[in-house]
């Protein structure tokens, strides 16, 4: 308990450094951190997808805090690519490594988004040999600082062959009717803001291109990692031993859509000064609402499995009272 509220605090913390770090800007860094630390941690689906409910209440507890921290490694190679700014490298190098010590398959959806950044600035020209250089630094000093668990894990993934990836029709499967199911879900907290910054943005006659973009992005993340519109049967063999289950890379659209919200709610306090209080309590209330939810839903469980185990007791000694008489 005490270690859960550590990782959520030190992933709040972390996150509002990186985006203040880069845009120097107070109120934008802390409504993102914020938004993203109650809103990006994964369990079985994309619902119940707050961090403070699921951080405990799950199967990948080691994924939830990479993804949680996954903001600062990705939004630092940014910085690097595309901002031409070589002051993140050694946090970049950090986070990374305790990314790779934690999960490998959140790791590798981390790994792959930062290529992606690499070949759109080759091809948009705006890579440089600083760049490189910069880069080719994170990366060694990740491997350093990560040697212990990453050469002896290569070791062991050459010499087994690993599981396939299952056949989970929720994650492979899914038809676009039911993507959309889950991203107007009232579970889902973060796609529900987007929708409500949005009327807000059109109201108002703020909504412009950045925000087209990240709304779009943030649906075609949805759409890439929870539906069939993305041929992941292609990718079997080659993901079944790194990456199992979809939802590991959640980050991808949790980024998006804490970075459009945190645009929206900075964008919107020109207008309405509370915006931010009033995003920020109702982000909280949700999460401890949530929290109190799911506690509350484990006790009526195990009340539920107290009780057939002794009624299954008592119809068996019921059952047995004649036999023993018989004896």
């Amino acid at each position: 308990m005490i270690f859960d509220i550590i990782v959520v605090y030190f992933a709040l913390w972390s996150n509002f450094a990186i985006v203040y770090k880069i845009t120097s800007k107070i109120k934008l860094a802390f409504t993102f951190a914020l938004t993203y630390v109650l809103t990006a941690a994964i369990g079985n689906a994309i619902l119940d997808n707050v961090a403070v409910v699921r951080i405990a209440y799950m199967t990948q507890y080691a994924s939830n805090i990479v993804i949680l921290l996954a903001p600062v490694v990705v939004l630092s190679f940014y910085n690097i690519i595309f901002l031409h700014d070589n002051r993140t490298w050694l946090r970049a190098a950090i986070y990374s490594s305790f990314a790779v010590m934690l999960s490998i398959p959140t790791t590798l959806g981390i790994v792959l988004t930062v290529l992606c950044m690499v070949v759109v600035a080759y091809f948009k020209r705006q890579l440089s040999i600083n760049n490189m250089n910069q880069l080719l630094r994170s990366v060694l000093l990740t491997l350093g600082l990560s040697a212990a668990f990453v050469f002896p894990f290569i070791e062991q993934r050459l010499a087994n062959n690993w599981a396939n990836l299952p056949n989970n029709p929720d994650l492979f499967g899914a038809n676009f009717s039911t993507v959309l199911m889950r991203i107007f879900n009232l579970s889902n907290v973060l796609s529900l803001l987007i929708i409500g910054l949005t009327a807000l943005l059109i109201f108002y006659k703020k909504f412009n291109y950045v925000y087209k973009i990240l709304g779009l992005s943030y649906i075609v993340a949805l759409l890439f990692l929870y539906s069939n519109l993305f041929p992941w049967y292609l990718f079997n063999r080659e993901l079944s031993g790194a990456l199992q289950m979809t939802y590991r890379w959640h980050f991808m659209p949790a980024i998006l859509g804490s970075l459009f919200v945190a645009f929206a709610v900075t964008d919107l306090m020109k207008i309405k000064q509370k915006m931010l209080p009033i995003v920020s309590v109702m982000l909280i209330y949700l999460s401890f609402n949530g929290m109190m939810l799911n506690t509350v839903a484990k006790i009526a469980m195990l009340m539920v499995l107290i009780m057939q185990r002794t009624i299954l007791l008592h119809l068996t000694r019921i059952i047995l009272k004649p036999i023993h008489c018989l004896a």
